[in-house]
């Protein structure tokens, strides 16, 4: 954690080198306060942590992280503190946060935080004394994707996140695309239009009933227990439920049950990715999530399935696109 000193922007240096390693640009810490005249937040809310990231320019210079409190007030007392603390530490002069649901003329209705239409972003500008923007988390990923991640050579954007659910951002001409009715619900595709799985939203086949890490995970446990010789099921019962890893430890130690189930996964994960190709003529489509740790084992046989020619990327930020998106919203 950052701690104020007398010597100021030597410490700052030392707090920098320490969060990004080599990785940061070194140049933007040769002066001390006038390196943080133009200092933005961005802020990720989510249900486990809030994440925190201090952008000069177009260069991240701090990053931190706090577990998230269960309460409103908490919550809103907590990120008001880090906005104070920053204010002073850095200058900012602009604060953006991604939250997690709908977003709506700054009220914000989440599924894993306390929030039901609450006016978070005039709460929240009235409270830190300065304009606060408010967006989908999703949203400010996928600018974070354009601004710091390996597409920053790109125009047009889809980044689709592999989670509990399928959720994405769209960035069109360099533009965050939003609409007044959930614009992005990407993991509401559908990509089995007969006998599909029944969906919350109400429809059958969507695309993250099949493709979102849950999904994956529930088809895995399901098809182990119909093969108990399988090394799945083994691995499964040795662990004493079906996990990630579980899945891909029998995939890598050669189970065929387990590659069977994968196979279809992405089948389906590709006819969802053509999909997004055929409406938006993205430059490229970035996968994020952590499913997608799993690198060339995901890459590989997607971009063998995949009948269209489409540029197909892991995330190089993953879990540090959001704040860093908000920061430049």
């Amino acid at each position: 954690m950052y701690q104020s000193t007398k010597n100021g922007g030597e410490n700052k240096r030392r707090t920098v080198n320490g969060c990004f390693g080599d990785g940061i640009n070194k140049s933007i810490l040769a002066a001390d306060e006038a390196v943080y005249s133009d200092a933005r937040l961005g802020i990720d809310m989510g249900g486990t942590n809030i994440k925190f990231a201090v952008v000069c320019g177009k260069t991240p210079v701090y990053k931190t992280k706090i577990k998230s409190p269960k309460t409103i007030e908490d919550i809103i007392d907590v990120i008001t503190e880090k906005i104070f603390k920053f204010k002073k530490e850095y200058n900012i002069k602009f604060v953006g946060v991604g939250v997690p649901g709908e977003v709506r003329n700054g009220l914000i209705s989440t599924d894993n935080l306390p929030f039901d239409k609450f006016p978070f972003e005039k709460v929240l500008s009235e409270r830190a004394g300065m304009i606060v923007t408010v967006d989908n988390d999703a949203n400010c990923a996928a600018l974070g994707e354009l601004a710091f991640g390996s597409t920053k050579d790109c125009e047009n954007i889809i980044l689709v996140t592999l989670g509990t659910g399928i959720g994405g951002g769209i960035i069109l001409n360099r533009r965050v695309c939003h609409s007044n009715n959930n614009m992005g619900e990407l993991g509401h595709i559908i990509i089995q239009a007969e006998g599909g799985r029944k969906c919350i939203c109400g429809q059958s086949g969507c695309w993250e009933r099949y493709c979102s890490a849950t999904a994956l995970i529930k088809e895995a446990k399901r098809t182990a227990s119909k093969n108990k010789e399988s090394v799945l099921y083994a691995l499964m019962c040795k662990n004493g439920d079906m996990t990630g890893e579980v899945f891909f430890e029998a995939i890598d130690k050669g189970c065929t049950v387990a590659e069977r189930v994968y196979r279809r996964y992405i089948k389906y994960l590709a006819r969802g990715i053509e999909s997004l190709a055929n409406i938006f003529g993205p430059d490229v489509i970035v996968l994020a999530g952590g499913i997608t740790e799993q690198g060339d084992k995901i890459l590989k046989p997607l971009k063998a399935e995949l009948k269209k020619d489409v540029r197909i990327e892991i995330s190089s930020l993953q879990s540090d696109a959001g704040a860093l998106g908000a920061a430049m919203m």
